[in-house]
């Protein structure tokens, strides 16, 4: 039974490769680096070594280079798997004699496909002198060739799919941490259209082709550019366009009907080289694509011609779809790179038609949002839940949305999410309101019921208080006592008033009233207490305004408590100011609010107050109209929730906004139509 020694400190994606090798006729050990650097290998009887490095940490590097020093002393055959874009270790494993070095992640059928290959072949089992690793990779090479050679004979496919597919392999058996695939559109431009690269590019960038065709190779059919400072150097200019730091690139070419058409770049990161066996691959895997494509020009051309237009007319259908949708999608890559959003999308978050693909999530929703959102993705698999996000629009409101998030998976490039956002900023409103409506008539009920079990026994301690005064002489000290119960008792029915007030308010008496005249005859009330704390009020009234179908004797009351509040939120020297006008349905403002339907159906003016007050806090905002909730020191806490009733009597709607410290608006729209006539435009 073949012997197989798995050396790693990550345990996880150690057991990981035992498991994926539990199918085999093979006996597996796993050591730790510590371990094996302590010790020798002795005679052991070893058939492969793999050296998991998933998590290869700084402090064990040293510890790397002694046990590499070891290998290579042995004859048996190695390979290691470590994690990608880490170019400088690549490059130690493959100077030490390493047969492969592969990036993770990998299948557990993609391991036993690799490890298999490398058991088969007798020249790289243990006890077997002097094995030629270099013809094991040679081996290897060739294993790949064949694969894509399948392909390609399976395929019908045009040039662009099978490039997809030299691609796709590069990436996954060589390695390559960037592979550009470009078509030559003049003689001295070409454009990127695709790629498979560790950092974020975009297509359709266009390049000079300059200098990219000097050959500096022996190898037939490729160019080779290694270590060139020059002001020639090709890398340099490559460097300015796409930001990768390559000191070596591959430029091969594609020839068709012996005129290049596309070339491939293979470039790698900092000072890594390309091993003869690659560049013997890559020529190999041209004359391929060559072969293939070359021998019914005039059909592939059709083909391509048809794919085209077919891809252009279901790339457009696509977006039609898309964009018709009445969500926001936001297509974005791990690395939270925007790669898509659609038309509703742009909506909502307020972006332009051309703005926000390519940047990142948080340069679009902020970093707060952003974090929630990356929340989500930890928890995709958890519980349900109903996330959501607040976005502030240039004109200040506050936008709620909902949003699901649901992973993607793109074969041609990467994976990511596709993040589905939703305004619910109406029905959180609306079920808001409901949910008050229907507490406010619960509690409605429940005052009354307590209002008059408590008026009963009320009159009757009052009564025997009045007989005792009666039978009390006036000089009797005891009176002061009868007088304080009877004053409490009044104070008692007073409070029992508002309670009916609030639970049962008078049917109104509707009439039209003008509202200047009505809000005249509040202030005059208010007047004094304006001076008295100098207050500036300030009125602003639109010109030819309609009546309000209300009940004058009820809007005052409205009125008055309202301004009421104003006066009590400013200490001193502040500001007031009441407005009325028409609705404007066209305000985006109102067309968010739960309400907009009813004020915008039939005519309907706004009354607005707005004062410069102390403000009130979100979570007070969301209790004002409830019954008995104040934040005063005095009061019975009933005032908003009778002049919320009143308002809905008289077939109005009220709702405040605030900022603590800075103020508060009151919005109050009164009807200005009779319900059983038609408006006359």
């Amino acid at each position: 039974m073949m012997k197989i020694l798995i050396v790693g400190e990550d345990r996880e994606s150690s057991d990981f490769l035992r498991d994926a090798l539990r199918s085999l006729d093979v006996e597996i050990q796993l050591l730790s680096l510590d371990i094996l650097r302590k010790n020798n290998f002795g005679n052991k009887d070893i058939d492969l070594v793999i050296l998991n490095l998933a998590d290869l940490k700084p402090e064990n590097q040293q510890h790397l280079s002694e046990i590499l020093e070891k290998i290579g002393k042995t004859d048996f055959p190695a390979i290691s798997f470590i994690n990608q874009n880490l170019s400088k270790l690549r490059s130690q494993l493959l100077n030490a004699g390493i047969l492969q070095v592969l990036d993770l992640p990998y299948s557990h059928r993609e391991t036993r496909s690799i490890i298999e290959k490398i058991l088969i072949d007798p020249k790289t089992a243990g006890g077997t002198e002097n094995p030629d690793r270099r013809e094991l990779q040679q081996n290897s090479n060739e294993i790949f060739l064949r694969q894509l050679t399948k392909k390609l004979s399976q395929t019908q496919s045009n040039l662009d799919d099978a490039v997809g597919l030299i691609l796709e392999y590069f990436k996954q058996i060589q390695n390559f941490e960037h592979i550009l695939f470009f078509e030559i559109i003049n003689p001295n431009e070409a454009v990127l259209k695709e790629y498979h690269s560790s950092s974020w590019l975009e297509k359709n960038i266009k390049i000079e082709t300059k200098n990219l065709f000097l050959r500096s190779d022996k190898n037939e059919g490729i160019y080779l550019h290694e270590n060139l400072s020059s002001d020639e150097d090709p890398q340099l200019y490559l460097k300015s366009i796409f930001g990768i730091n390559s000191k070596s690139l591959i430029v091969c070419p594609i020839f068709l009907s012996r005129v290049i058409k596309y070339f491939i770049l293979f470039m790698q990161n900092a000072e890594f080289t390309f091993p003869e066996n690659q560049k013997h691959l890559i020529n190999t895997a041209k004359q391929l694509i060559e072969l293939r494509f070359q021998r019914e020009p005039a059909i592939y051309k059709l083909k391509k011609d048809k794919k085209s237009q077919l891809s252009d007319y279901s790339s457009k259908f696509f977006q039609s779809i898309v964009d018709q949708l009445n969500f926001g999608i936001i297509i974005f890559n791990k690395d939270l790179h925007i790669k898509y959003i659609n038309k509703e999308g742009k909506r909502l978050l307020r972006l332009d038609s051309s703005s926000g693909n390519y940047k990142k999530i948080r340069d679009v929703l902020g970093e707060q949002n952003t974090q929630a959102i990356v929340t989500s993705m930890n928890l995709m698999s958890s519980a349900f839940q109903r996330p959501e996000i607040e976005i502030v629009t240039p004109d200040g409101q506050r936008v709620l949305i909902g949003f699901t998030l649901t992973e993607f998976t793109d074969p041609l490039q990467e994976d990511g999410f596709i993040l589905s956002l939703k305004d619910i900023t109406y029905t959180k409103e609306l079920q808001e309101e409901i949910m008050r409506m229907d507490r406010l008539a619960s509690l409605g009920v429940m005052a009354s019921g307590i209002a008059h079990e408590i008026r009963n026994p009320l009159a009757g301690i009052k009564a025997i208080a009045q007989t005792f005064e009666d039978e009390l002489n006036k000089t009797d000290p005891k009176n002061e006592y009868v007088q304080r119960i009877i004053k409490q008792v009044n104070r008692l029915d007073d409070l029992l008033k508002s309670l009916f007030s609030y639970a049962k308010p008078q049917k109104p008496n509707r009439q039209f009233h003008y509202l200047n005249e009505i809000m005249q005859d509040v202030l005059s009330l208010l007047k004094q207490k304006l001076q008295n704390q100098n207050i500036k009020l300030i009125q602003s009234y639109s010109e030819e305004l309609h009546p309000v179908f209300v009940d004058n004797s009820q809007i005052q009351q409205v009125l008055f408590n309202l301004i009421l509040n104003s006066l009590e939120s400013i200490e001193n020297d502040g500001e007031i100011t009441v407005s009325v006008s028409e609705v404007d349905p066209t305000k985006e403002f109102f067309q968010r609010k739960p309400f907009y339907k009813k004020i915008t159906e039939n005519r309907y003016l706004l009354i607005k107050i707005s004062d410069n007050g102390d403000g009130i806090t979100p979570e007070n905002l969301q209790q004002i109209f409830n019954p008995f909730f104040t934040t005063k020191t005095f009061g019975t806490g009933l005032g908003l929730s009778i002049v919320y009733q009143l308002v809905q009597e008289n077939n109005g709607v009220i709702y405040y906004e605030s900022e603590e410290k800075k103020g508060t608006d009151c919005f109050l729209f009164l009807p200005a139509f009779e319900p059983s006539k038609k408006i006359e435009n």
